[in-house]
């Protein structure tokens, strides 16, 4: 049975011709066993134990596990912010496009907001 890309897409395959290879595919795999590579030794490397403060109370964690907590409470900060920012910014945007009177000064007043300044 011929499953190639040819083949799948209804072409046919040339004769003595080799398979083209996917390289996509073979990338990707590549990446994820680097990045799979990467998060062992992490761990392996940060094994040791650390005393975390956390303001009312002490606690004796793996670094690698406190490493971790401050990468996300970092990532999702920065990006809740940079959401933040965007929605901001649209809104100021919609707002100023708004001729006075438009539907989008009518919403504001119908959820209790004063009139714009």
């Amino acid at each position: 049975m011929n499953t190639s890309r040819e083949a799948r897409e209804g072409k046919p395959s040339v004769p003595g011709r080799p398979e083209p290879v996917d390289v996509a595919k073979y990338a990707r795999v590549f990446g994820w066993l680097i990045l799979a590579i990467l998060a062992i030794l992490f761990v392996i490397l940060n094994s040791g134990t650390v005393s975390v403060s956390l303001v009312f109370a002490q606690r004796d964690v793996p670094l690698f596990v406190a490493l971790l907590i401050a990468m996300a409470l970092g990532a999702g900060l920065g990006s809740g912010t940079g959401w933040w920012l965007r929605r901001r910014r649209t809104r100021r945007n919609v707002d100023k496009a708004a001729p006075p009177g438009s539907a989008g000064e009518a919403d504001k007043t119908e959820k209790g907001e004063k009139h714009p300044k």
